[in-house]
């Protein structure tokens, strides 16, 4: 993979067909994020004569950072949104330095993505009860005209 040589996997999709002329598996080549170029040059040798590729897929599983996780986003000229406490237990403040933050809409979500509280955001300094909600790990998204602006985790007490 774009010169690096790679350990081929002995195992396969597929059993082994030993008493077929042709034989089709599927291969799996696990191959390391940093390896990866936007254009990449891949070659497969087999060991044994006689064998065919008939094609190549790349999937990528690993990538340069933690997709489960949620990046932060801010307004094109603000460059500054905070939220804080975490971990909260009774009020969550947000505040920003712009006033592209007036009326968006603060969605809170569960760790496993159900929207459990919605609130218009009406000032630079604007306060989330979250007293409502169970212990345990949550998302708040701000969102303005459909677009997301900034994702935070925070812990509930």
């Amino acid at each position: 993979m774009n010169n690096t040589i790679i350990p081929v996997p002995a195992n396969f999709r597929g059993y082994d067909q030993a008493q077929r002329d042709r034989f089709f598996g599927v291969l799996e080549i696990p191959v390391p994020f940093s390896l990866l170029n936007t254009n990449n040059q891949i070659s497969v040798q087999l060991p044994d004569t006689g064998g065919h590729i008939s094609s190549v897929a790349l999937q990528v599983f690993n990538f340069s950072k933690n997709i489960l996780s949620v990046n932060d986003y801010t307004f094109e000229n603000d460059k500054v949104i905070t939220v804080y406490p975490n971990p909260v237990d009774e009020e969550l403040s947000l505040q920003s330095t712009s006033e592209n933050i007036l009326n968006a809409t603060a969605l809170i979500y569960t760790a496993s993505g159900k929207l459990v509280q919605k609130q218009t955001i009406p000032n630079l300094n604007s306060k989330i009860n979250v007293s409502n909600l169970t212990k345990g790990i949550y998302f708040i998204q701000i969102s303005k005209e459909n677009k997301k602006l900034k994702s935070i985790k925070f812990s509930k007490k």
